[in-house]
Formats: structure tokens, C-alpha cells, sequence
């Protein structure tokens, strides 16, 4: 396990998760505001390779998102290098059935934290399309303040903070 909350865990992607996310990455709601669209079973298990990589190489990255009760995975969330740039992100995506009980916000706190605390990132960034309203709310309710807007994924976005003081992790 790499971090729990009240409701969540985040932990290392296990042989075979691929197929279980697999159907959340297929939908085209939950990945209309996500670069280059839907995943399909090929796209899905290259990716998830790619994010174990990533933890290995850096000692974090992308893991998926697991109920504490009962252990469905619901998507993933965590730290990347935004675009392979040198800015730190927090990202996470979420099956829809589990969107609007504030999940996202408590792995983006508990990822913040971490991040912040104890890999002691100076700064972390989060970028959504302008038309993601929920995302958006996510960083706000995590404490980030507003960067403005950015171009990032060859598109306009708004680009959030976590300040200067660490507050983010509120």
C-alpha cells in the first residue's frame, strides 16, 4: 500500500489490474476531459505499464484508486511529471458511479500531503480543461490557488498551485 484514507486506498498496480480498469478507461464520459480520449485493453495495459515504471524510476507516480471496503478499483490517482516537463502534478481519474462523494478531493489531499510531507516536493501543479468544472472544484477544495491559464496537451488549460506554504495539503 502506498497511501490510505478514511474511504480509499492507493496502492501498487498488481498483475492483472489492467483488466480491471480496463471498462473505466473504455468510457467516453469519464475520459471526455482527459488527453487523446478513451482507452481501449491494449492502450490501458501500456499505460498502466508505464505507471509502474514511473514509481519505480522516481519512488512515486499513478496508482490505482481502491474502496477501502471491499477493494474495487474506481480508476487511479497520483504524481506525474506534467507533459514530461520538470513540474510536478497531481492527477486522478475516477469511474463515474463514484463521482460527486468527494472522493477525488480526499486522494488528492492525501496525495498532496504525501507529496509535500514526505517526498518534500516543493511545489505541485494540477491542470484541467476549462470545461472540467469538477476537477477544477477538486483543486480549490484542496487548497491550490489559481496559476491562470496554461497550454498544455496542445490545449488551453487552467493551471492550480499548491502555495507556497504547503497549505495544500489543508
Amino acid at each position: 500500500m502506498v497511501l490510505q484514507t478514511e474511504r480509499l486506498v492507493l496502492r501498487r498496480w498488481l498483475p492483472g489490474d489492467e483488466i480491471s480498469v480496463a471498462p473505466i478507461y473504455a468510457k467516453p464520459e469519464v475520459m471526455r476531459c482527459i488527453p487523446g480520449g478513451t482507452w481501449d485493453a491494449e492502450r490501458t495495459a501500456r499505460i498502466v505499464a508505464c505507471m509502474r515504471e514511473l514509481d519505480e524510476e522516481q519512488g512515486y507516480g499513478f496508482y490505482p484508486l481502491a474502496l477501502k471496503d471491499g477493494g474495487t478499483l474506481i480508476g487511479h490517482a497520483g504524481l506525474g511529471h506534467l507533459e514530461g516537463g520538470s513540474e510536478v502534478e497531481v492527477a486522478y481519474v475516477l469511474d463515474e458511479p463514484y463521482w460527486g462523494r468527494g472522493l477525488a478531493t480526499e486522494a488528492a489531499r492525501a496525495i498532496l500531503a504525501h507529496g509535500l510531507g514526505v517526498l518534500g516536493l516543493p511545489r505541485i501543479v494540477a491542470v484541467a480543461f476549462p470545461e472540467n468544472p469538477r476537477s477544477i472544484a477538486v483543486m480549490v477544495r484542496c487548497g491550490m490557488r489559481s496559476c491562470g491559464l496554461a497550454r498544455h496537451f496542445g490545449r488551453e488549460v487552467v493551471k492550480y498551485e499548491t502555495a507556497p506554504t504547503g497549505s495544500a495539503a489543508r
